[in-house]
């Protein structure tokens, strides 16, 4: 932690180094000098999220202020009149520009040839964004964020609420080019109303280190840039509350409030029905495990108030309780024998987490950009779980029964920190040094109490008692320099030289007691134990780098020597390993045009064995999963192979995606597994060589102009071939998964939204020896949507899933329907809306989770929400969007 006190001293102290402001205004008129108010004006910059838009006054007057020095493309444009291009730059010299008037000429079209349609243009491309105009889809002022963005081509979000841009995730989201809510998309998104939206940019955006050096290194992160309407006003959000039967209740609220130099947002919410949002269902929240009741709140804050820099900070306090009560049936497959396990859990987890999050980023000079983050996690979790379960055989014979008891607390303690400096050399700044330093903490402690009668009736019949209380700590440090010189030898070829270090410190005690006969508790020495590891490694690089016209080649080779060195108590030998190895890459990258893309990458990397694989000492945490690790392990060895391709015609409304990822172990690790008959596990990692693991994602849109429609196919696929150890005898094993979807959705979406869609999921693994281990299950996902904009001030929005569970492999097929409607109307000039929401309007729904593993198959069912009615009120704080 003391290199986050330096690094945050000398932050402060390089507080002096500061950047200039610029600024760009005009004034728009006719040919004839007549103002324009209301002309649209952008301030287009080669980086996306520098792009600032504005209108003008009654004046025709507009002006862009805080601008950093560089070069701009000025766009004007009105209804009527030909669009104005003209290139701007802002220096140290001239850093105040007044562009003057601005004259635009009315388009010279034939009355007969004049035709108003009213339609907008939806997508655009540039470069590495793809930006929708917002208006160009909505139908509803209360409208979501999250039901627009549902509604725009190459734009998906699946059951967990994340947000996919032709299939690659969204990592951040930001409002008018500064972070909002930072590394938390989900949160962004679902807490910000449509109407305030003017575009929205999907950018594949550049690393930091990328953006300064102007050398492309592969390292890409999907952003979600909103523009809102220069009109907005400085402070708008909302207000939600409902109490349905069941005393289901569920509420949240945002406001944000915003000036040139500050944006301040706050949201919060309160639920104990899993999260729901009936206007926007998932999967997830619907077949949610158990019931949860969640209360969450969060700060963001962004400011440009220290001059030169920007500070994105943002704090978040989650708290949640899930009660799971389940039943399940495990059939275990062993020598040619089938057997049944039955088993019902009551589990209940309480959680307290805190979030704090820091990023001081200077502004980017000429020469020099450097930028400081920290971040601060405190979580307290309680848990409480009480198991039964017995095992019979094919005779419907008793086997064994166990009754289990353990409850426990968890504390935890993590921060992280980083420091980056850039810094071009020489006076043409051809060369570039690059620097950054980072240290991540954690600090984890549990207390558990385990009670647990496990009885076996086979031969001889035995029963075994445990009363322990199972104290653990768990601290590491992990440190990581590096530092890279880029010289730039030619017209855009590039060498670079980079040498960086890391360390892992892990500490690690385990103390186990037994309770005894006169009511005190006695160390078990032999499963307690403590341990530590301190693990380093050196890596130098050399890589050459060449831009291309429309993209470019990386080839580089990475020297990595490690050393990891441990000791474990009670143990005469401890763990003391070297490893040596060559690290080449390649990668490529084609831009096609500004809305193609190729990419094709090869890697190598290191598996190097963590803590708990090393660890011998046996963890019975469950008596019958017992876990040791192997002091033996070796590193692995991969190699990666990467391809993409992505096209999106916005014209077309034509989009294709397809992701391919191979990867080949050498000197891996697997596992070895051996079952008594008594069902009990026993595994141990081991190294294996030639494991192969491969995945494809692919997705297709494509427009039916003849019914204003379009149909998407998408699937995914993941292979693995490996060995696995089952009771000593070697198995080649082969898996494969794959989901298969098609949904068919309307494109005009102002009166009805609706979508039908399908989804089909399959896993299938083999084993080559161990044939009576096969498995193989499948399930099918029907759902529709309808929305229907009745008039101006009535909606209703319904859906309907039905979720099929092959009975291939198990005990019948399950079906489960759910239906949803929500009824609504706009009230208060629009401001508000009443909602009438019901959930599982047939009653039918219920929890089921399937599930394989080495040697069994297992489908559990568990409680989940039920039918349940809701009255609800929203209401828009502020004015939105101010009046004309």
């Amino acid at each position: 932690m003391k290199s986050l006190i330096i690094t945050l001293m000398f932050v402060s102290a390089a507080l002096n180094c500061l950047a200039q402001d610029g600024s760009v205004k005009g004034v728009v008129t006719d040919q004839s000098n007549e103002t324009l108010p209301g002309a649209h004006v952008k301030l287009l910059s080669p980086d996306s999220l520098a792009d600032r838009t504005t209108i003008t006054n009654m004046e025709g007057l507009f002006q862009f202020q805080d601008l950093k020095y560089g070069m701009y493309t000025l766009q004007i444009s009105f209804i009527g009149f030909d669009e104005l291009n003209m290139a701007v730059e802002l220096s140290g010299e001239q850093k105040e520009l007044d562009l003057g008037t601005l004259k635009i000429k009315e388009k010279e079209i034939l009355l007969k040839e004049l035709e108003v349609t009213g339609e907008r243009i939806p997508v655009t491309v540039k470069e590495d964004t793809v930006e929708y105009d917002a208006d160009a889809y909505k139908n509803n002022p209360n409208e979501s964020l999250v039901g627009l963005l549902r509604k725009m081509p190459g734009i998906q979000l699946d059951e967990e609420g994340r947000l996919f841009v032709n299939g690659k995730e969204v990592k951040n989201v930001m409002i008018d080019g500064k972070t909002f809510f930072m590394n938390d998309p989900k949160t962004a998104i679902e807490n910000l109303n449509s109407d305030i939206i003017d575009r929205i940019q999907m950018i594949d955006r550049k690393s930091e280190q990328s953006r300064f050096t102007g050398v492309e290194n592969g390292d890409r992160e999907m952003t979600l840039n909103l523009v809102l309407k220069p009109d907005v006003s400085r402070f708008f959000g909302n207000i939600s509350t409902g109490y349905g039967t069941d005393d289901r209740f569920r509420s949240k609220g945002n406001f944000n409030v915003l000036n040139e130099r500050s944006r301040i947002s706050v949201i919060g919410s309160a639920d104990n029905v899993n999260g729901l949002d009936i206007d926007n269902p998932s999967n997830r929240s619907i077949s949610a495990n158990g019931i949860t009741t969640a209360g969450t709140m969060g700060v963001n804050i962004n400011t440009d108030a220290i001059k030169g820099f920007e500070l994105n900070s943002a704090y978040n306090y989650n708290r949640r309780r899930n009660e799971v009560l389940s039943n399940s049936e495990r059939q275990n497959f062993l020598e040619g024998n089938l057997f049944d396990r039955l088993e019902e859990q009551d589990n209940e987890q309480k959680q307290d987490g805190h979030n704090l999050s820091v990023f001081l980023n200077q502004k980017p000079k000429d020469n020099r950009h450097f930028g400081v983050m920290l971040n601060i996690n405190r979580s307290a979790n309680t848990t409480d779980n009480q198991t039964s379960g017995s095992s019979i055989d094919t005779f419907d014979e008793l086997i064994s029964r166990n009754l289990n008891s353990n409850a426990g607390e968890n504390d935890t303690w993590a921060g992280s920190g980083q420091l980056f400096y850039f810094k071009k050399l020489g006076k043409e700044g051809k060369n570039i040094l690059t620097g950054s330093l980072r240290a991540n903490y954690n600090d984890n402690e549990s207390d558990l109490s385990l009670i647990s009668e496990n009885s076996f009736f086979r031969e001889v019949d035995t029963t075994e008692f445990i009363n322990q209380e199972q104290v653990q700590l768990n601290e590491t440090l992990n440190l990581t320099g590096s530092l890279s010189y880029l010289y730039n030898f030619k017209k855009n070829q590039f060498i670079s030289l980079t040498y960086s270090i890391r360390s892992d410190q892990d500490e690690v005690s385990r103390d186990f007691f037994d309770l005894q006969s006169d009511g005190g508790f006695l160390r078990n020495e032999e499963l307690s134990t403590a341990y530590d590891r301190d693990f380093l490694a050196n890596l130098t690089g050399l890589s050459y780098n060449r831009k291309l016209k429309n993209g470019f080649i990386q080839a580089g080779m990475n020297v990595q020597y490690a050393t990891q060195k441990g000791t474990i108590e009670d143990q005469q030998t401890g763990i003391n390993n070297s490893f040596l190895n060559l690290l080449p890459e390649a990668r490529w990258n084609l831009q096609l045009s500004g809305s193609k893309n190729i990419t094709l990458a090869y890697t190598t990397s290191v598996q190097i064995p963590t803590l708990e694989q090393l660890n011998p000492i046996t963890d019975n945490s469950d008596p019958f999963l017992l876990r040791s690790g192997n002091p033996d392990l070796e590193a692995g060895y991969n190699h990666n192979l990467r391809f993409s391709y992505r096209s999106h015609d916005p014209d077309k409304g034509i989009l294709f995606f397809n992701y391919t990822n191979i990867s080949y172990a050498r000197n891996g690790i697997s596992q070895l597994t051996n079952v008594d008959s008594l069902l009990r596990q026993t595994t141990t990692p081991v190294n294996v060589d030639d494991q192969v693991n491969a995945g494809n994602n692919f997705a297709f849109e494509y427009p039916i102009k003849r019914v204003n429609a379009k149909i998407g196919a998408n699937s995914s696929i993941s292979y693995g071939r490996g060995i696995l150890f089952v009771n000593e005898v070697e198995n080649t094993t082969n898996r494969l998964n794959y989901t298969l979807g098609l949904i068919l959705e309307n494109k005009n979406k102002k009166i009805y939204d609706w979508a039908v869609n399908l989804k089909y999921n399959n896993s299938n693994t083999t084993y080559s020896e161990n044939t009576d281990l096969d498995q193989q299950f499948s399930s099918f996902n029907y759902a529709a949507r309808l929305g229907w904009n009745i008039t101006s001030k009535w909606r209703v929005n319904s859906s309907f899933t039905l979720n099929e569970y092959s009975g291939a492999a198990f005990d019948g097929t399950t079906r489960i329907p759910v239906w949803t409607a929500t009824f609504a109307r706009s009230v208060l000039s629009s401001k508000g809306e009443l909602q009438l929401s019901a959930f599982d309007l047939l009653n039918e729904n219920q929890g089921v989770s399937r599930s394989s593993a080495i040697n069994y198959l297992e489908e559990r069912r568990f409680n989940t929400l039920s039918r349940y009615f809701m009255v609800s009120f929203r209401y828009n704080l502020g004015r939105n969007v101010k009046s004309e």
